[in-house]
């Protein structure tokens, strides 16, 4: 290490380097200095040029200013307090009190060279320094409007007045020397100090300059070493401020670019070592992936030649299921046109069936219809498939199918049956089931007419069944009934009215009737949208 180059920091470089080897300048390196000190320096100095221009120009010029400002107050002031105390002496004609008043103001008032008074025919009354106002045509004066300019001699005249008329003028001259002097002398006491300060600053400045770069030089001076290649120099600087930390920060970053130099050199041959032996491995790869690749080409060629035979195949078979589907939808349609009429049949023979039951039986008309739409509103409550439905509408249309065998008599008799009477009526649930139970229906429709007088407690005929044993459909189907019979007229008594027939189901809620069957009947008939009609046209289902 050279330590002249501690001591030194005005050196651009060591004896030894070459011309190129400092790094490029930026797109601004040539235009300012490449030295730091120089670059302080040359800041410093302008910031102190700057402070200097700003005095050198605000200051004088403010002297000037006030120095003309005072001159003007002073004029008017005097002028005015001139002319007021003559007044009286002017009035009385005392041309002696007037002179002697005139030379008592010219020595007491700052700045008055002379003062003559004429009357309103220009004859002078008084006077003092007359040769001092004629050398100077004291007739003539200067505007007095500010700003002022700035004159040896500065000549006013301003009329004398009394009682609101003039009596005379008064002529003043005035002459701030001194004032100006002392002006020009500050002045110069602010050039004259700006210069010097100047001077010392910039004295300090280089000073301090180089006290402040010499730690950054040495620390830049290792880096350049370093960007040459070696690695072994470390900054010596020694002192505790904070290029001190600085200089011991870089030489641990040094300290530590070195181990990581070292263990990049060893991982870098490590590297090397582990690529040479991935490239074999990768070389076998290709080598294996060239031959799969001419196995999948071969599979590939093979294959397309299978598929091209296999779909001539399916073109052919395609066109022969195309005629084969044509002819099956024109069954599919023949055989929908079979079922909607075999529907049609069915349901004309169900309305027939029901009716032949209501003409043996003139007060329960309208009976099987009405419980019929009843039992489909409770079914379409509870959210039961659509199929299930159709099958209850069914099965409602014609529960009371096995009656068609009861005489006329029992049927319609005006008082209540006796116990043998009731029997028999008992049974008509069991003879709807033989009349049903050979008709292929699609649903359960003859099992539902069989209990749908059943009950959940078991109180029920013709089985009494219990609970779960009932069918869903047959629950609801004896919900619906009861609300019809009990609401609807019967040749043994009135009619009780709707309300007595949603009170007998909820006393028997979840006793003889289905819980959630007797609850989506009263909420069918809360929201209004199920009304029970007394005639035999049968119910409104909304």
């Amino acid at each position: 290490m050279n330590y002249n180059l501690l001591e030194s920091p005005d050196a651009t470089a060591d004896a030894g380097s070459p011309r190129g080897s400092r790094p490029e300048a930026g797109p601004a390196g040539g235009i300012g200095p490449r030295k730091l000190r120089t670059k302080i320096f040359l800041v410093a100095a302008l910031v102190i040029v700057a402070v200097s221009v700003f005095y050198l120009a605000y200051f004088p010029r403010r002297l000037e200013k006030n120095l003309v400002r005072n001159i003007g107050g002073i004029i008017e002031t005097t002028t005015a307090l001139a002319s007021v105390g003559l007044a009286a002496e002017l009035k009385a004609g005392d041309k002696a009190g007037l002179e002697m008043v005139l030379k008592e103001n010219c020595r007491q008032a700052a700045g008055i060279r002379y003062a003559v008074v004429e009357d309103g025919s220009g004859l002078v009354l008084a006077s003092a320094n007359r040769d001092v106002a004629e050398q100077n045509m004291y007739r003539e004066s200067d505007p007095t409007q500010r700003p002022l300019e700035r004159r040896a001699m500065y000549r006013t005249r301003t009329p004398v007045m009394a009682d609101g008329k003039a009596l005379g003028t008064l002529f003043l001259g005035f002459s701030f020397d001194g004032s100006i002097a002392g002006t020009t002398r500050e002045k110069s006491m602010i050039v004259i100090v700006c210069l010097t300060a100047i001077f010392v600053s910039g004295l300090l400045a280089s000073l301090f300059s180089g006290m402040i770069t010499r730690p950054v030089i040495q620390v830049t001076r290792t880096a350049e070493k370093i960007l040459r290649g070696d690695t072994t120099q470390r900054a010596k600087v020694y002192s505790r401020d904070e290029m001190g930390l600085l200089a011991r920060t870089f030489n641990a970053m040094l300290d530590g670019f070195e181990r990581s130099r070292r263990d990049m050199e060893m991982a870098n041959k490590s590297l090397e070592e582990t690529m040479h032996a991935r490239s074999q491995e990768v070389e076998k790869e290709i080598v294996e992936r060239r031959r799969i690749e001419k196995e999948l080409r071969l599979a590939r060629e093979e294959l397309e030649n299978r598929v091209e035979k296999r779909t001539a195949e399916l073109s052919k078979v395609n066109e022969e299921l195309s005629g084969k589907v044509i002819e099956t939808r024109r069954a599919e349609d023949q055989l929908q046109s079979t079922l909607d009429r075999l529907e049609k049949a069915l349901e004309g023979t169900v309305r027939a069936m029901s009716l032949t039951v209501e003409m043996r039986d003139f007060y329960t008309a309208g009976h099987q219809r009405r419980v019929s739409a009843l039992a489909v509103a409770i079914a379409e409550e509870l959210h039961l498939p659509s199929e299930k439905i159709e099958g209850l509408r069914f099965a409602g249309a014609i529960h009371d199918i096995g009656k068609v065998v009861m005489p006329a008599e029992i049927l319609g008799k005006p008082t209540r049956l006796t116990k043998t009477e009731f029997q028999l009526i008992k049974d008509h649930p069991r003879i709807g089931f033989d009349i049903l139970k050979n008709i292929q229906f699609p649903w359960p429709v003859a099992h539902i007419v069989l209990q749908h007088h059943e009950r959940m407690d078991g109180s029920g005929y013709p089985d009494g069944l219990i609970g779960e044993a009932i069918l869903l459909e047959a629950r609801i189907l004896a919900v619906a009934d009861v609300v019809e019979a009990i609401s609807s007229h019967r040749p043994y008594r009135p009619a009780l009215g709707i309300d007595k027939a949603l009170e007998e189901i909820r006393r028997g809620r979840g006793i003889r009737y289905d819980m959630r069957v007797v609850d989506a009947c009263l909420k069918v008939f809360k929201d209004h949208r199920f009304t029970m009609k007394k005639e035999s046209a049968g119910v409104i289902y909304q």
